[in-house]
């Protein structure tokens, strides 16, 4: 008996292909986060320029801007694009917020799944 993989829908947002892995053959190259692909941080816009912009938000906004919401002054170490580059977000000050690691991640999860599942709602 050969062993079968059971097939799921295609991961890619709209896509109702049926594969054995993540994405269908169509897909397959599009989700591949190597550094080929993706390229160098510097090469993605984030070189000396970024991290002159970063030293500043941080600078200007120690605390976590999320937790400062709640009463949390929590030390921000991330500098978010509040409206991420890949939808079309500028580096310009008033699209950065500073944040905490636990709420950049949670918020990057967040648009990751957003952007599997074609949802372009609620970013910030």
């Amino acid at each position: 008996m050969r062993n079968a993989r059971i097939k799921s829908r295609c991961n890619h947002a709209g896509c109702r292909t049926l594969c054995t892995g993540p994405h269908c053959d169509q897909h397959k190259a599009e989700h591949v986060w190597s550094g080929k692909r993706r390229g160098k941080t510097t090469e993605r816009g984030y070189g000396a320029a970024w991290r002159a912009i970063r030293k500043c938000v941080l600078d200007e906004n120690p605390c976590c801007e999320q937790c400062m919401k709640t009463g949390r002054p929590v030390p921000a170490t991330e500098v978010d694009h509040i409206v991420p580059k890949a939808q079309g977000g500028t580096d310009d000050r008033a699209n950065l917020q500073a944040l905490c690691a636990r709420c950049h991640d949670a918020k990057s999860l967040k648009e990751a799944q957003e952007a599997r599942h074609g949802c372009r709602c609620g970013t910030g």
